[in-house]
Order: C-alpha cells, then sequence, then structure tokens
C-alpha cells in the first residue's frame, strides 16, 4: 500500500511541474507575441486602389458602398516571426467611424470602430482574438464571431449608442490617420497589460478564456457604465 502511494505521489508531482513548465512556456510565447506585436510595422500598402487590392471583401465593399462608407486604403501589418497581415478600411462620411476588414490566414474578420471624445472608443468584431487580452476602461470592445457584417453593425451601433449616452460623451471624427489610430490602439493596450501585477503569468489564462469573453454585448459586460459617469483621461 505504502509503495502504491509513493508511486502515486511521484505521479502527481510529475504531472504538476509538467503543466507548470507547460504553462510557463505558453506564458514566454505570449509575451514574445507582445513584443512582436508591439515592433510590427503597419504602414499603407503599394496599391491604395479599392480594384485592386488582392483580397475580395465583396461583402464588406458592398455593405460600404450601400451604407455611405468611403474607401481609406489597404495597410499592412508586419512583425517578426508572423505572417503579413493585409487590413483593409473604410470610413463613414458622417461620424467618421471605421469599417475595418482584416484579411487573416484563416479569412476575413470584419470590424467596426467609433471614437469618442476623451480617447474612448467602442470596437465590435467577429474575432473572439480581440478579446484575448484585457484593455483599459475607455478601450470598449464586444465580439460576435458568427454575425455577418450587418448584424455586426447593428450590435455596433447598439453599443456606441449606450457609451455615448451613459458616459455623457460625443462621438468624434478622429484627429489622426487610420495607421495613426491602429499603432496608438495598440501601445495603449500593451501598456496596459504590461501594468497589470504579474502580467507575463496571467497571459496563458487570458488566452485560453477568452472565448468566455465572445457574445456578450458591452451592456452586459458593463452593466452600471452610467452610474460611474467616468471619462478616462488621455
Amino acid at each position: 500500500m505504502s509503495s502504491l502511494a509513493g508511486a502515486l505521489i511521484v505521479f502527481v508531482s510529475a504531472a504538476v511541474f509538467w503543466i507548470a513548465f507547460v504553462y510557463f512556456c505558453v506564458a514566454e510565447i505570449l509575451a514574445k507575441s507582445l513584443r512582436n506585436h508591439l515592433d510590427g510595422q503597419f504602414k499603407r500598402a503599394d496599391s491604395d486602389d479599392e480594384d485592386l487590392v488582392e483580397w475580395e471583401p465583396v461583402e464588406a465593399a458592398e455593405w460600404a458602398s450601400s451604407n455611405n462608407y468611403v474607401w481609406v486604403g489597404s495597410f499592412s501589418f508586419m512583425a517578426p516571426n508572423c505572417p503579413t497581415m493585409t487590413v483593409l478600411a473604410w470610413s463613414d462620411l458622417d461620424s467618421g467611424s471605421y469599417l475595418v476588414v482584416y484579411c487573416t490566414p484563416s479569412g476575413l474578420v470584419h470590424e467596426f470602430r467609433t471614437a469618442f471624445e476623451g480617447g474612448v472608443s467602442v470596437r465590435t468584431s467577429q474575432s473572439k482574438d480581440g478579446s484575448m487580452f484585457p484593455g483599459e476602461f475607455g478601450l470598449f470592445w464586444q465580439s460576435f464571431p458568427g454575425d455577418d457584417v450587418e448584424a455586426l453593425f447593428r450590435r455596433h451601433i447598439e453599443a456606441a449608442g449606450f457609451v455615448e449616452r451613459s458616459l455623457l460623451i460625443r462621438i468624434t471624427r478622429p484627429e489622426t490617420t487610420f495607421r495613426q489610430m491602429k499603432l496608438a490602439d495598440a501601445r495603449r493596450q500593451i501598456a496596459y497589460i504590461h501594468s497589470r501585477p504579474m502580467w507575463k503569468y496571467r497571459l496563458p489564462w487570458w488566452y485560453f478564456t477568452r472565448s468566455r469573453r465572445c457574445n456578450r454585448t458591452i451592456m452586459v459586460q458593463f452593466p452600471k457604465l452610467g452610474a460611474t459617469r467616468r471619462v478616462p483621461s488621455m
């Protein structure tokens, strides 16, 4: 009996060791990915003609032309040890909100983004990985992987209206270019992640639980947002 107990202890100890080893390896991989993202280059692609884009975002292009969104351009994101990703963008003539399409190896991912005064923004995406890591208050994000562009837009308008009414702030046209806005968003989120205690070793938990943050509207995530009346300072 004692030999069986000893063997069980050895087995459990070995299992705990390997789980911890794998966990810390994943943490290092994710931390490196964040560093690569920060070191990446986001620049305008050579072709600025919507009709010459290599990808064929038919759904987005048709939706944009029917909803007063105009072509902004195509961009490429290049990061160390990562495949180059093409990013396409359209902008609403009235509000300055963006429709963005990320051309990933697994397909096209659509996203809407609206800016408010005080550095607040609302993003509504099809990607479950967009909510992989936490973001600071004011960078509101919701993700619905199964929605088409029209359904995504309706959810986005609802969320933007909720934030506008709750924080008593106005939608504002971006004061920077699309490229500058994307870079500022990435740096701001990464800076927030780095500010969290033990952030590197919390990365795997955030990563493996990211699906729990999908299909949750901003109204569900922040039910008491209107009670805060707090606008982040930039």
